[in-house]
């Protein structure tokens, strides 16, 4: 099995389990904080649904200075939202690894 194709199966399981963490997040506590000094639930979920796009930045970009490229995840409103934001995300990153060349 090639490389890519490793990366891509390791995606997807990754993938399976992400989906599932996010669909059990619910609508009415995404303002509700751990901690006082965390970030609400609704800014972590949004950081999780986000991260298959930081396979895209990983490949294409020699650095990443926020000062230059601030961080936007998007904005979302229920699990829904969030859900389709992921499945979104995913493809996209899957889409760019077939793109690679197979080494």
């Amino acid at each position: 099995m090639k490389l890519i194709e490793k990366l891509l199966k390791e995606i997807e399981e990754e993938g399976q389990k992400t989906r599932k963490m996010l669909a059990i997040v619910p609508d009415d506590k995404y303002d509700w904080q751990p901690h006082p000094k965390s970030m609400p639930v609704k800014d972590l979920a949004l950081h999780i649904a986000d991260l298959p796009t930081w396979i895209t930045l990983a490949v294409t970009t020699d650095e990443l200075d926020f000062a230059a490229s601030p961080y936007n995840p998007g904005n979302v409103t229920n699990t829904e939202g969030l859900l389709t934001l992921f499945e979104k995300n995913l493809a996209k990153a899957k889409a760019y690894m077939c793109q690679l060349p197979c080494k």
